[in-house]
């Protein structure tokens, strides 16, 4: 056998059995070996491309944890399995922050858009639909990203989330693999990338999960240019699973560059008008208290119709949420506790959803959680209550005026939330 390659064609004997039998004992072995190198070779070139994409992967991370000054730019794409990806699903997202103390996050959809900045000593959060601005000194030593009634926790937090997201980009991969090496354009030139594919462990404690990520890795500065997720989650062991898919292309990443410190400060518009905390269209109090709360008739999942105006006398409050959010997870446990306390106490839990009703039912199922969620799948209550970020949680007092308004979720969310009831009567 010349050059490592396998016998082939036909072989002549000079009639000598034992040859013959000598001749195919000797392939027989050769085929035996080849078959169990075979297996070796292809599980090494698996563990390498394993290797090589687990290496980028943290490169990548120590890159994101070593940034002093980022800016980024991105448009954000969620779909559920069956829908098409239409105007309403897509988020655009700015990020910069120098550390410590700068930040600047602005984030708009089809249904909201927001701001939130700060100098290290002041901090602003603008509503563009509303027009309107909360001012409030920066506390030293405080959480900016902590939970009041302004309506601002959460996005306060956003730009060290993405940071932080991508520095622990190699943490729990259960698959790493190299693909191949594209080119994504970045402010109209093309970017030479990496292409991985990562599937993560399933670290989700409340019901079976599968995770993959590809990332678009620039081979140069080892920074994310695009990513597509796709979520796979099962509302029990015989479910067929759901499917979330979202897309982020980045339209500008620039990092450790000087960034002017205007970038941190507010300028209103002329005709924006600071404020307490964010009243509804049309409204004339500044304060979230003198705001009278929008009525509306939704229904529930269980087809139960509630009418804000028709629960006057007891507490509502309002929790806008959706599966995707994974804040609104987190926080959900919270809300679901408030419901059984409180409920025979005056108060009225309701949640809302503006997803397909099987979407929200299988995952309040899943998780357990009992009190009402309204589904309103045209987003009218969004609009009135200027819904500009989920997860929200809107206190809405004995009299129907707005006690307390929260968006996001921190670790202080239900001490927040226990003090604004206790204001309105509910202990």
């Amino acid at each position: 056998m010349t050059g490592g390659k396998l016998p082939e064609g036909r072989v002549s004997f000079d009639g000598n059995e034992r040859s013959r039998a000598a001749y195919q004992a000797g392939q027989s072995i050769l085929w035996v070996v080849w078959i169990a190198i075979l297996p070796a070779l292809t599980g090494n070139s698996s563990r390498q491309e394993r290797s090589q994409a687990e290496q980028l992967l943290q490169e990548v991370g120590r890159t994101y944890r070593n940034l002093r000054s980022y800016h980024f730019e991105s448009v954000a794409t969620n779909a559920t399995e069956g829908e098409k990806n239409d105007e309403r699903m897509k988020t655009s997202l700015v990020i910069a922050a120098v550390t410590p103390g700068k930040m600047r996050v602005e984030i708009k959809d089809s249904t909201m858009s927001l701001w939130v900045l700060s100098d290290g000593k002041t901090r602003w959060i603008y509503s563009p639909p509303l027009k309107q601005y909360i001012k409030k000194p920066v506390v030293p030593g405080g959480d900016d990203g902590g939970e009041t009634s302004e309506g601002k926790a959460g996005l306060n937090s956003a730009a060290s989330r993405l940071v932080e997201v991508y520095s622990r980009i190699a943490d729990n991969v259960k698959e790493g693999r190299l693909l191949s090496e594209e080119s994504v354009e970045l402010e109209g030139k093309r970017i030479a990338c990496h292409v991985v594919q990562v599937k993560y462990a399933d670290t989700h404690a409340d019901g079976p999960e599968e995770l993959s990520k590809t990332f678009w890795i620039d081979k140069n500065r080892y920074l994310v240019l695009r990513e597509v997720s796709i979520l796979k989650r099962r509302a029990n062991p015989l479910a067929s699973p759901s499917e979330i898919r979202r897309t982020i292309n980045f339209t500008l990443v620039r990092v450790n560059e000087p960034i002017p410190e205007s970038f941190f400060v507010l300028t209103p518009p002329a005709e924006a008008k600071e404020v307490e905390g964010f009243g509804q269209p049309g409204s004339t109090g500044d304060s979230a208290s003198e705001v009278e709360a929008a009525d509306f008739t939704l229904t529930d999942l269980q087809g139960q119709t509630f009418s804000l105006r028709g629960l006057r006398g007891k507490a509502v409050l309002l929790n806008f949420w959706a599966t995707w959010c994974g804040p609104c997870r987190d926080e959900m446990p919270y809300i679901e506790k408030l419901y059984r306390d409180f409920r025979n106490h005056g108060l009225v839990v309701l949640g809302v959803n503006d997803e397909e009703p099987e979407v929200a039912q299988a995952f309040l199922a899943e998780n357990e959680l009992t009190f009402p969620s309204l589904m309103d799948e045209r987003g009218e209550s969004y609009w009135l209550y200027q819904v500009t970020g989920i997860p929200t949680t809107i206190l809405i007092d004995k009299e129907g005026k707005i006690a307390a308004r929260m968006v996001g979720y921190s670790s202080r969310s239900e001490d927040f939330l226990r003090a604004a009831l206790k204001k309105v009567g509910i202990e």
